[in-house]
Formats: structure tokens, C-alpha cells, sequence
């Protein structure tokens, strides 16, 4: 049997310790070096989404405050032609990212889901199939989830995925309301 001696439990903490500031090291500077890129593959993907939601020439980024709230929202053109906002609700998995396009009459000119990747696959995430979304084109005021929707005001779930299906419409909800806000400072 080995006795056990300050050099045999030493040794391997000080190698761990080692190991542990080195890999922490590696991390930070790949976070570092990799983070800028992210941020701009990000970006461009937004203004990709925001070409798809309302066509223009240029997008600016502008403030509305809503209960005490800053929310950030995009003027599409100039002379504007819309709105965009991007908001997110909890899904059934996690947090649904949807972009909202408004015309300035207040009707819906399409929306886009960013992110539902949390969601359940061939359920959840069949928000973002374009059946799905289609469903908002030129509607306004107050949305609600239905299944077997019949009026106009209704959006139809997605079978299997209600909740997915009013996280979606609560973003949009949502930004209808924000652009409401957004009239009221013209």
C-alpha cells in the first residue's frame, strides 16, 4: 500500500490547476477573436430577414419607449415604407424570435420567424414554414391563436403546437402594439 504524502496529492492538483487556467486561457482568446465575426454574421443575417420583410433601400434604427421600455424597431426607406421590429415570447421550449414588418397603414407586411430552434422539431418548429406565416399578411389589430381559425382576426395553430403557435402571435401582438406607440410620436 502507498502512503500518501503532500507530493502525491500536490503534484496532480498543480497539473489540473495548470490545465484549467490553460484551457480558460484558449477560451477567452477564441471568444475574443471569434465574437466580432459572430456579431457581424449576425447582423447580416437580420438585414437579409429585413430585405425578405419589407424591400428598401436602406433600414434605420430608431427607439420607441412603451411602459417605461426602450425597444429598438427599423424604418424601412426613406420615404418610409414600413416598420420592422423584432421581438421575442417563451415558446414551449424556450424564447421564439420573430421579425415583424408593419405597413404604415398598420396592416402586417409579413413576418419572419428568426429563431425557433428551442422549439420541438416537426411540431414547434414548423413556425417557421412560410404556411405558417402567410397567415399574418395583411392582418391588423388584435391577433388570437385558434384551431380551425375562422375569423379574420385568428391565426391557425400549428397541430401539436399551440404554444409555439402563441408565441408567435404574442410577438406580433406585440409589435402591432409598439407601432401604435410608434404612430403616436409622428
Amino acid at each position: 500500500m502507498s502512503k500518501l504524502s503532500a507530493g502525491n496529492i500536490l503534484k496532480p492538483a498543480a497539473s489540473l490547476l495548470i490545465i484549467c487556467v490553460v484551457i480558460t486561457f484558449a477560451l477567452a482568446v477564441t471568444n475574443n477573436i471569434t465574437s466580432k465575426k459572430i456579431e457581424e454574421l449576425q447582423t447580416q443575417v437580420e438585414k437579409q430577414a429585413m430585405s425578405r420583410i419589407i424591400q428598401a433601400d436602406s433600414y434605420t434604427e430608431c427607439e420607441v419607449t412603451l411602459d417605461g421600455e426602450t425597444y429598438i424597431y427599423y424604418t424601412a426607406g426613406d420615404p418610409i415604407k414600413g416598420y420592422i421590429l423584432t421581438l421575442s415570447s417563451a415558446g414551449y421550449g424556450g424564447d421564439v424570435s420573430v421579425m415583424t414588418g408593419i405597413n404604415l397603414d398598420g396592416t402586417i407586411a409579413s413576418i419572419e420567424v428568426l429563431n425557433a430552434s428551442s422549439e420541438t422539431p416537426g411540431l414547434g418548429q414548423n413556425a417557421t414554414k412560410s404556411g405558417f406565416s402567410e397567415q399574418f399578411f395583411g392582418k391588423s389589430g388584435q391577433l388570437s391563436v385558434a384551431k380551425n381559425a375562422t375569423k379574420d382576426t385568428e391565426i391557425d395553430a400549428i397541430t401539436g403546437a399551440t404554444i409555439t403557435s402563441t408565441s408567435v402571435t404574442d410577438s406580433v401582438n406585440f409589435a402591432l402594439k409598439l407601432f401604435e406607440e410608434i404612430r403616436k410620436g409622428m
